[in-house]
């Protein structure tokens, strides 16, 4: 169970980057020529690379059956949190009617 969910993890993490194109960074940047992306997965979840990522952490967590994963998904949660944050300010910089 825990292999399908990590895969279905890195389904969604995969559809959302490919989404993205060249509006995706590693760093919190805002491009020339940025757009808010709102079809594919994006219709659905506000952060769907985070999600997916997490869905893959809890896959491997439940695949691998010990503690330390599963104590590691609230620090993995928490990181996002910090950087959806982030992202989230700089979005309502440069699309405050959207």
């Amino acid at each position: 169970m825990g292999g399908f969910i990590c895969v279905l993890g890195l389904f969604v993490t995969l559809w959302a980057r490919w989404t993205l194109a060249g509006n995706w960074s590693s760093d919190v940047t805002f491009k020339q020529g940025h757009e808010l992306v709102r079809r594919a997965p994006y219709r659905f979840v506000r952060y769907p690379i985070y999600t997916g990522i997490s869905t893959m952490g809890l896959g491997t967590a439940i695949e691998a059956g010990r503690l330390g994963g599963c104590l590691a998904l609230p620090l993995m949660t928490a990181a996002f949190w910090i950087k959806l944050k982030q992202e989230e300010a700089l979005l309502l910089r440069h699309f405050p009617d959207e």
